[in-house]
């Protein structure tokens, strides 16, 4: 197809140099049956004895791109001819047209023909995890796989697996994760069997590869889980590699291997490899929103007595941070770490506190979410913050800091003894707007404040209640009835039921 036009009216033309000595023409015009085959297949039978009889030809590379070419020819017609080549293609002696040959299998497969009852290329297969080319193996480890799926995927008995890791010095860096990952699926018969396997495994830990290290050490994991003794060692051994990558990789890389740690972090924290290599997580000016997003989550576990203030103080700049999910993430780090680390639970509050001074509403407001999460015990603490809202009212412009100003406000009212007009001021500049929930919030709020500072909320109170009684949402309106309905029974009852 050439700019959404089809070409199709070209194949008898194009099929008469399908035995054209140039192998550039003869790629093209191989991909170009393979395209439209299907699309005319009584003229594109004319062509299978051309492709069967190069199948045999002197060429390698001749044979190979006819093979594929006679098994990319998805229709039925072809498929007999297609198998008969595939059988010829296992027994070549050039492991170029071998490897073809394994992955020509795999097409049959998708095409959903059925031509594996019987079980002989089944067996061909098996038998080709015994080449002595290493991609031959590894194609045919996949395609078994994909075949097999249904009955559970290729089948891994001692003899395979043993055969497989004496190979591995022979596989590439994909091979060899693709093989790791298949070797799960064999289980050890004894205990020196499993150290003969980790032993061959061993340097396969600190590999250059990412992706072999980590599938490295799950295959480890599986081995020894009946010894779970080891698996210290065996991360801090894994760990070389991946703090290598983590400094020098590129951002997809680094995410992948973070949210690997993520997936293992009990172990990496109970060897304190992430306590002790914190700053391989702090974030990076020019790096990606996702990936600072994960290396926050991932901060908090990697704090000790030692690191923490200073993980704090890397955290809190990224509080500021003009993107919202960084922000976000960043004040929700500060949050884990109070948990985890309580004595730096002051630094943290002094912290959230210069954070609030921000002029961006998205950071204000995860700050408020935070705040409302903490026990405020310090009355200091309170007016502070209080002080520092009342003069930013026009950044609550999120229902969750709306909410969480009001849970901050309700919560601490006893010691807040201006907050009748504070809550004023916020109905007077958000009355029209706010949410039902955000009515719901206010009116259970000034409750509270009436309980702590009667003679200033007693009027603001009498005024939501007639408003919101007659509401058009059936929550708000029902909720203003049952507050009044209470009140009504005296103060000195409603504090009892409602505080």
């Amino acid at each position: 197809q050439a700019s959404g036009s089809d070409l199709k009216e070209l194949l008898p033309g194009v099929l008469k140099l399908l035995a054209h000595h140039d192998l550039v023409v003869k790629k093209f015009v191989y991909g170009f049956l393979a395209s439209y085959a299907n699309k005319n297949p009584d003229v594109a039978l004319l062509s299978v004895n051309t492709l069967s009889q190069e199948c045999s030809d002197s060429n390698p590379m001749v044979r190979g791109l006819a093979l594929k070419t006679l098994c990319s020819m998805n229709h039925e017609s072809f498929a007999e001819y297609g198998l008969r080549a595939v059988s010829q293609g296992l027994n070549d002696k050039s492991a170029y047209v071998r490897r073809i040959a394994v992955t020509c299998c795999g097409r049959f497969y998708h095409q959903k023909i059925d031509l594996y009852n019987d079980g002989g290329l089944i067996n061909q297969l098996y038998g080709m995890l015994r080449d002595s080319d290493s991609i031959v193996i590894v194609n045919a480890v996949m395609i078994l796989e994909g075949i097999l799926r249904e009955e559970g995927g290729i089948v891994i008995n001692t003899k395979i697996a043993h055969h497989l890791l004496n190979k591995l010095d022979q596989f590439s860096s994909w091979g060899l994760s693709y093989i790791f990952m298949i070797l799960k699926k064999y289980t050890a018969k004894s205990e020196d069997e499993v150290f003969d396997v980790i032993n061959i495994l061993d340097k396969y830990l600190t590999h250059n590869n990412a992706s072999v290290s980590c599938e490295c050490l799950q295959l480890f994991l599986h081995f020894i889980k009946e010894m779970p003794n080891l698996r210290p060692e065996v991360f801090r051994r894994s760990f070389e590699s991946i703090s290598r990558i983590l400094n020098h990789g590129n951002s997809e890389l680094v995410f992948i291997l973070l949210q690997f740690i993520d997936k293992f972090s009990e172990d990496f924290i109970h060897v304190s490899l992430l306590q002790s290599h914190h700053q391989l997580l702090y974030c990076k000016k020019n790096e990606p929103v996702y990936l600072k997003m994960m290396k926050l989550h991932l901060l908090p576990m990697a704090a000790s007595s030692q690191n923490v203030l200073e993980i704090i103080e890397e955290v809190s700049l990224l509080g500021k941070s003009s993107d919202k999910q960084v922000s976000q993430c960043a004040v929700k780090s500060i949050k884990e770490l109070m948990s985890i680390e309580p004595s730096c639970v002051g630094v943290a509050i002094r912290k959230l506190k210069l954070l609030l001074e921000t002029s961006e509403h998205h950071v204000f407001s995860s700050v408020l979410q935070v705040f409302q999460t903490l026990d405020l015990q310090d009355n200091e603490s309170v007016s502070d913050i209080m002080s520092t809202i009342h003069t930013k009212f026009h950044l609550l412009k999120e229902e969750n800091g709306q909410l969480a100003f009001l849970t901050i406000l309700s919560c601490n009212s006893q010691h807040i003894a201006n907050g009748a007009y504070i809550l004023e001021e916020f109905l007077d500049l958000y009355e029209e707007s706010y949410s039902d929930i955000v009515k719901c919030y206010v009116l259970s709020t000034c409750v509270k404040l009436f309980f702590s500072h009667p003679a200033s909320t007693q009027s603001i109170l009498g005024r939501l209640l007639e408003v919101f009684s007659h509401d058009a949402n059936v929550a708000v309106r029902d909720q203003a009835l049952f507050h009044y309905s209470v009140l009504s029974q005296g103060v000195s009852v409603a504090r009892e039921i409602l505080v």
